[in-house]
């Protein structure tokens, strides 16, 4: 059973429902940011909607794989019902969406300034359909544990006998991060000067943080302890950390001296 909210003859399931609103609201953010930085035209609008496309495909892609292990007549409408979805995945397929768009309209520098505070945006309400509807993370004894009724966790897609037990609230958690990192972002967003690289520190704090949560989390692993999700993060968090480290290095986060060059890098940063 999917939990869902009834309108009238309408089902509308939870997760899904948060799932829109949070890319609603993650564009209406991207496009307040672009107008405050005088880059809302058509053409960063066409790559807001690349970056839509690309994130819902992969975020169903990157996980079709364990529908299409578990089930013996695969179809492309059961691929849909039930593959799953990704959050790094939508990630992935977010940057890469946006990246092709800029290559068909004509866009050379980084869009990643636009990106940064959007992103925390969608993601903070995207992730309350989560905590809605999916099994909570691995039993604790922390009084802030979160245990569900046997009436709840029968309705919740995933759920054994350990939903019953105190078990952290990992999607609360990840709410709570993306709300302080939007916070920040709004707070830091004119303070870094290479175009695009707030959104670079964005992803490298957010898969520091997921890495480690996973650990909290109850998906299967991959490679000994390590769940496909940290895997993945085991190559891409040190890149993040690689490029950060080399633009500080190179003195590109640093305003330049008075009289000199505009106090705005143009080179093209990571995130689009």
């Amino acid at each position: 059973m999917t939990p869902s909210w009834q309108v009238g003859v309408w089902s509308v399931p939870l997760h899904d429902l948060f799932v829109v609103l949070g890319a609603l609201v993650g564009l209406a953010v991207y496009v307040a940011e672009a107008r405050r930085r005088g880059m809302a035209d058509r053409a960063h609008l066409l790559v807001a909607a690349g970056a839509l496309v690309g994130g819902v495909a992969l975020a169903k892609g990157a996980t079709t794989w364990r529908y299409l292990l578990t089930v013996d007549d695969p179809s492309v409408l059961g691929v849909l019902a039930y593959g799953g979805k990704s959050i790094l995945g939508g990630l992935f397929g977010a940057y890469a969406g946006a990246e092709v768009t800029k290559k068909l309209v004509g866009i050379h520098h980084s869009t990643g300034d636009l990106f940064a505070p959007a992103v925390p945006a969608a993601m903070a309400v995207g992730r309350i359909g989560c905590l809605l509807t999916e099994p909570l993370g691995t039993p604790t004894s922390l009084p802030w544990g979160v245990a569900l009724s046997a009436e709840q966790a029968d309705a919740v897609a995933g759920c054994d006998t350990a939903c019953l037990l105190p078990s952290h609230p990992t999607h609360a958690y990840e709410i709570g991060f993306h709300v302080m990192s939007l916070v920040a972002v709004l707070a830091l967003r004119d303070r870094l000067h290479k175009r695009g690289m707030m959104f670079t520190v964005w992803l490298l704090a957010y898969g520091t943080f997921r890495f480690a949560s996973e650990f909290l989390r109850t998906n299967p692993d991959l490679v000994g302890p390590l769940s496909g999700s940290q895997v993945f993060l085991l190559v891409t968090v040190p890149l993040l950390a690689w490029r950060l480290v080399r633009t500080w290095r190179s003195g590109l986060l640093r305003p330049p001296a008075v009289g000199v060059g505009t106090g705005i890098d143009v080179g093209v940063g990571v995130g689009s």
